[in-house]
């Protein structure tokens, strides 16, 4: 049996992919589907599957037996390292043997072995054209499993590949073009698709351009053939060397000396396949020299020729090299490169050095790599530490189903370790989004730090920011080894939501003076100190310095792929940004999360709320919020989920729902003492011109710092109409950076001098506020609507808006500005047209109450 296969390839693996890129497999449907057939059915012993290099035979595998363990137990076994050990009879199995043409002859008769038996089924890859045992071959010569040939990926998956591994940036003409030159290999497609993405590969009017080292190479033909052609005009000791760079990513030019002569590292870089560069050392007179593949592309093909035996055996030989150095060159080139040859080698490593490894890359943001480490030492070692260590890894990065199943399996395995295994489930569940659960998996102990700990954690993720403050104000005074940091961010950002980011602020500075033991990173915090201090900035009024840490820190989280973090901060930035009037940088930052939030609906709603937030900015909003969850008013964000859908229904023309969503927001803030979510609101609720029934109660609330009291000394100018108060406001916002809201103060004031008919000053406002809106990106809102209303209508048609606004009827303008009512009713449809309104009601939003005799 023989079936012609086209259409998939996984892209978990893929290096030098996007940041944001996430796993995704394409197509195969049907060849799936006729494998778990073949494999649940009788009449066969199993599948082989056979393709060239980089066609994806792998991913294919791993695909289809997900799903069928309730079949039977699925087994992978290794061609590089078979266990000869047969499975027991008299259960069902699933033997997925990949890279089966690797086997010896005593391992290729082995896996026949297992085909013949009646409680196993196998599911086989093998490499195309390339030679393999007998035995395996027999299989289906003889019938005993079935063959599917795994050809190359039709061209509409191609494009599709490619504009999923570029989140979309890509044109159809390019993305066709590759799909084209990749002969519809995917590895290769991959490949092509990073090198494009990283400036190495662009289009020329004659065909496809490669920088290889310090040339331009212009590909007319296949792309495969041109850069195989590049790769085998090599002799196999100098291809060895390269796929050995290409292997470990960069290498120290002092290994490569021990491994080979001068003249292949002279032929290897004149010949433009590799490229050295120095790498500073902690000292001036410290550093070394790396040698790394000059092209990506290049880098890819060396990698597509070495087989998984192969593979080993340079990182064997690399480590014995690097293991006759000394102490100094190995801390050169990182605990965390010798550790991942290691892992790649085979070699059993201890507990104490995978911990540390994962450390290591922690410090450098790298999740992928420490969940690697952190993996590989729960294989090991099966210890609470790397249980932990790997559920945290793994619940950051949103794969909760795992750090569950780890967590589990730690329980039962070390039954006394009760209390840390219920502190990393507090944790999970905190990541989940059901903190409310945390109390009853930890209990209430309060003389327990870690407990405690956890117990704030879960206060902040509901919104209970006294609550909060009080459990980590006792433990800022404890010692907490490995915890004081998060402890610390906690309390920050605790301290910034209630309207003291001054207070938190100075924490900020302790911390930095403080060279104590307790103040060191903390692995994978559910708030790190830089989020805490960008919260402190936020609320004190510091935004355009919050800007490029938060900038830094989503693009350190994105391009590791810790998606909580990468959301989290995403959004802090976009709050920021929308602070500052830029709802088109906003909708670019959260355009790229999308992709990232399939495992987290709670950071999703975030996401949707905030885009819809951004567009209502500029009223390009058309979508309605959906109706709110109970939960959310539990939450950290409870109060820019509601100013973000009273934006959205603002735009529509929604008033009402506007109002009513402040107005419970503002309310819920101040009874839970949130005095910082109180001024932004009010805040808000004066942008739209919401005066609440009782507003010198929220107007009084105690705050710190410039922002949020220049927040609230503006709706106390809007809701008292102060021409003297909205001034000072004006000026504030802007020596704060804060171009939008400036903008808007000014246009109040000149609505405030119009309304008392002092028209010079209100011109002067007008432009102040025009040039300030200038650079806001096109943002809309109500202030700056009303300041185009200068411009749009005539001196008479001001004067009748405002009076219609004002609760005047038809007859009574015409009387006071003795005019028939005819001619009023054309001035109001000349203005409901300009303005795009259908009633005096929302006429009053642009003309609320003021003196109508300067009007008149």
């Amino acid at each position: 049996m023989s079936n012609q296969s086209s259409d998939s390839y996984d892209m978990a693996n893929v290096k030098g992919g996007p940041p944001h890129f996430r796993k995704k497999f394409i197509g195969r449907t049907r060849e799936i589907r006729t494998i778990r057939e073949l494999l649940t059915g009788e009449g066969y012993a199993g599948v082989l599957v056979s393709g060239e290099s980089g066609i994806g035979k792998t991913e294919l595998l791993k695909e289809s037996v997900k799903g069928l363990e309730v079949k039977g137990r699925v087994i992978w076994v290794s061609a590089a390292r078979p266990n000869l050990r047969l499975p027991r009879t008299g259960k069902r199995y699933i033997v997925v043997v990949d890279d089966a043409h690797q086997l010896d002859s005593v391992a290729a008769s082995w896996v026949h072995k297992l085909a013949i038996q009646e409680n196993i089924r196998v599911l086989i890859s093998v490499q195309a054209e390339v030679e393999v045992d007998s035995a395996i071959t027999s299989l289906w010569v003889n019938g005993l499993v079935a063959r599917i040939e795994v050809g190359p990926l039709r061209p509409q998956h191609s494009r599709e590949l490619v504009r999923v591994f570029m989140s979309g940036a890509i044109s159809t003409d390019d993305a066709i073009d590759l799909s084209y030159l990749s002969s519809g290999n995917p590895a290769l497609l991959l490949e092509l698709a990073s090198g494009y993405a990283q400036d190495c590969v662009s289009f020329a009017a004659d065909g496809l351009q490669v920088v290889h080292g310090n040339r331009l190479i212009r590909l007319d033909i296949d792309a495969a053939t041109a850069c195989a052609s590049l790769i085998h005009r090599l002799t196999p000791p100098v291809r060895r060397i390269l796929q050995m760079v290409a292997l470990a990513g960069r290498l120290p030019v002092e290994i490569l000396d021990r491994l080979t002569d001068a003249q292949t590292l002279v032929e290897l870089e004149e010949g433009g396949y590799v490229c050295v560069k120095r790498v500073a050392g902690k000292s001036e007179a410290g550093g070394h020299h790396d040698v790394q593949m000059s092209s990506p592309l290049l880098a890819g093909f060396s990698l597509l020729e070495i087989s998984e035996q192969q593979a080993e055996e340079h990182f064997r030989t690399l480590i014995s090299v690097i293991a006759a150095r000394d102490t100094e060159f190995l801390e050169s080139i990182g605990i965390a490169r010798v550790t991942k040859w290691r892992l790649a080698a085979g070699e059993f490593i201890s507990q104490r050095e995978l911990l540390s490894a994962v450390g290591a890359v922690l410090k450098e943001g790298d999740l992928r790599q420490a969940i690697q480490f952190s993996k590989a030492a729960w294989n090991f070692h099966r210890s609470i530490e790397a249980a932990i260590m790997y559920a945290s890894a793994a619940s950051v990065a949103g794969d909760f189903i795992r750090a569950e199943a780890v967590l589990d399996r730690a329980h039962f395995l070390h039954p006394d370790s009760i209390k840390a295994i219920a502190c990393a489930h507090a944790r999970l569940a905190i990541s989940k989004g059901v903190a409310r659960n945390v109390e009853s998996i930890v209990g209430s102990n309060i003389h327990d730090s870690e407990v405690r700990l956890c117990l704030a954690l879960s206060e902040y993720a509901q919104g209970e920011f006294y609550q909060t403050l009080q459990i980590t104000t006792r433990l800022m005074r404890n010692h907490m080894p490995g915890r004081r940091l998060e402890v610390a961010a906690v309390h920050m950002a605790a301290l910034s939501h209630i309207g003291r980011p001054v207070e938190a602020l100075n924490v900020w500075d302790q911390i930095n003076r403080s060279n104590a033991d307790g103040f060191k990173p903390v692995p994978l915090p559910h708030v790190t100190l830089e989020e805490g201090y960008a919260a402190a900035l936020l609320y004190a009024g510091r935004g355009v310095e919050a800007v490029p840490i938060l900038e830094d820190l989503h693009s350190q989280a994105a391009a590791v792929g810790n998606v909580d973090a990468e959301v989290r901060w995403g959004w802090a930035l976009c709050l920021q940004l929308l602070d500052l009037g830029k709802p088109d940088r906003v909708v670019d930052v959260l355009s790229s999360l999308h992709s990232g939030i399939d495992e987290k609906p709670v950071l999703g709603r975030n996401v949707e709320l905030l885009t819809l937030h951004a567009q209502a900015y500029v009223s390009a909003t058309t979508k309605q919020d959906s109706e709110a969850s109970s939960r959310e008013r539990y939450s950290p964000f409870y109060a820019n989920h509601q100013i973000a859908r009273a934006w959205i229904a603002w735009s529509l023309g929604n008033q009402s729902s506007a109002m009513e969503f402040l107005t419970t927001a503002v309310t819920v803030a101040e009874e839970r003492g949130c005095y910082g979510d109180v001024a932004l609101i009010v805040h808000e609720m004066a942008r739209m011109r919401i005066q609440p029934d009782d507003d010198e109660r929220f107007l009084s609330v105690p705050v710190e710092g410039s922002l949020l009291n220049a927040k609230l000394a503006y709706a106390a100018a809007v809701f008292q109409k102060s021409a003297v108060g909205m001034e000072s406001v004006a000026i504030s916002f802007a020596e704060m950076g804060y171009h939008l809201y400036t903008a808007e103060a000014f246009a109040e004031l000149s609505r405030i001098y119009r309304m008392t008919g002092d028209a010079r000053s209100a011109t002067a406002a007008a432009l102040r506020s025009q040039e300030f809106a200038a650079q806001c990106e096109g943002v809309n809102t109500l202030s700056l609507q009303s300041l185009q209303i200068v411009d749009d209508l005539s001196g008479r048609e001001q004067q009748i808006a405002q009076l219609a606004a004002s609760g005047y009827t038809d007859k009574e303008i015409a009387k006071f500005l003795s005019i028939s009512i005819r001619t009023v009713g054309n001035h109001l449809y000349r203005i409901y047209k300009k303005l795009g309104i259908l009633s005096r009601r929302e006429l009053a939003f642009h003309f609320p109450q003021g003196d109508q005799n300067s009007v008149i």
